[in-house]
């Protein structure tokens, strides 16, 4: 029998290097493929010409030549819909960007619209008044016209930020002499961070605190030089010798030698849905300190170490004990084991697929994780 097929759009593309909607994309196409034909939609501006494939693990991959955020993020959106409408039974919309063609394409075709919110995304301190005022109306007609939406507004928790685990569930200790070398830092203790130079991810709090606390090191990665508050972060911090500043790194194996051989991860993000980066840290099993947002409490079942200002941020690093960092570190895997598997998930994603094409209702369906979970193992799955 033909695969039904799947348009993925609103992400900046595959092979995976950006965020949490490119995460959950290609682990969708590596988990699903054998079920589902993938298009996925592709950002000409983050992949070079010479490194653009025209298939990933068996999804086709379409290059549109704009950015995938941003201004011209709507038009990107808007584009792919429209050429998706061609031949896809399914729309999985990642983000709201596109939204106000949900409708139209509600009324006039009999495409089946999946969207996923980017969960108070447009509370995010980078977004102006007017933006921010149209991403709010866009999460509106989303949720509104889509024919399912995933979301779960009580936790602001999504499916859109997770990895599938077996690439790091154990730490990764071997260090060569030429990383020795490159990151000096190694020689001793370090916390580390991985994030998006942004405001609502606290960054300014947590540097503050590793300045109050010179004894220990924070290694901190991110696109620094990509926003003016970036550039002026970097070189307001970069004078401490316990503050390592590192360029984004791409290359797995590197990221999680680093990440794994750290004594904890900080986790300063505020809005938004499940972090990639948190959720790598806790399969590794590393101690989390975390900022102590409800969000962040319930992805870490409150089993995390929480603060709130740079202060707090100091006093848990100075006087957290060895054995208290090793039960935390114990708690953070086995939450992620047991709750952000991606099997689980594409599982999840499988079952909205085949639930939506067979639903002729008009109204509109929210599936929470809770939910989506008993509903999926009920059939079979």
């Amino acid at each position: 029998m033909k695969k039904k097929q799947v348009a993925v759009i609103g992400t900046a593309g595959l092979p995976a290097k950006y965020a949490g909607f490119e995460t959950l994309a290609a682990h969708l196409v590596d988990n699903l493929s054998n079920q589902w034909d993938f298009t996925v939609y592709c950002s000409g501006r983050q992949y070079k010409k010479t490194m653009r494939p025209k298939t990933y693990k068996g999804a086709k991959l379409n290059y549109l030549p704009l950015q995938a955020d941003g201004l011209q993020g709507v038009a990107y959106d808007v584009i792919s819909m429209i050429h998706a409408l061609f031949y896809a039974d399914i729309l999985l919309i990642l983000g709201v960007s596109g939204s106000f063609l949900v409708p139209f394409v509600r009324l006039f075709t009999n495409k089946k619209i999946i969207t996923s919110v980017d969960s108070y995304g447009w509370k995010k301190n980078k977004w102006g008044s007017a933006a921010m005022l149209y991403r709010s109306l866009g999460e509106w007609i989303a949720i509104k016209f889509a024919h399912v939406n995933i979301t779960n507004r009580e936790s602001m928790e999504d499916y859109t930020a997770l990895r599938y685990n077996d690439r790091v569930v154990s730490l990764q200790k071997e260090v060569n002499s030429v990383q020795i070398t490159k990151y000096k830092f190694m020689g001793r203790p370090y916390a580390f961070k991985l994030c998006r130079i942004a405001p609502e991810n606290n960054i300014e709090m947590i540097l503050g605190s590793f300045v109050q606390t010179p004894q220990h090191q924070l290694v901190i990665s991110g696109n620094w030089n990509k926003s003016e508050y970036g550039k002026s972060l970097r070189k307001a911090y970069a004078i401490f010798p316990n503050i390592h500043i590192l360029d984004p790194i791409y290359d797995q194996n590197e990221l999680d030698m680093l990440r794994g051989n750290s004594f904890a991860y900080i986790h300063g993000n505020q809005p938004g849905g499940i972090d990639a980066a948190l959720l790598e840290a806790m399969f590794m099993g590393l101690p989390v300190l975390s900022l102590g947002t409800a969000g962040n409490k319930i992805t870490t079942e409150g089993k995390a170490l929480y603060f709130s200002s740079a202060d707090e941020l100091a006093i848990l690093l100075n006087h957290t004990r060895i054995g208290e960092f090793q039960r935390v570190g114990r708690a953070m895997q086995e939450t992620a084991q047991r709750r952000y598997t991606w099997q689980m998930v594409a599982t999840k994603y499988a079952y909205l697929f085949m639930r939506t094409l067979k639903n002729n209702k008009t109204e509109k369906s929210t599936y929470q994780p809770a939910k989506l979970s008993a509903l999926s193992f009920d059939m079979g799955y």
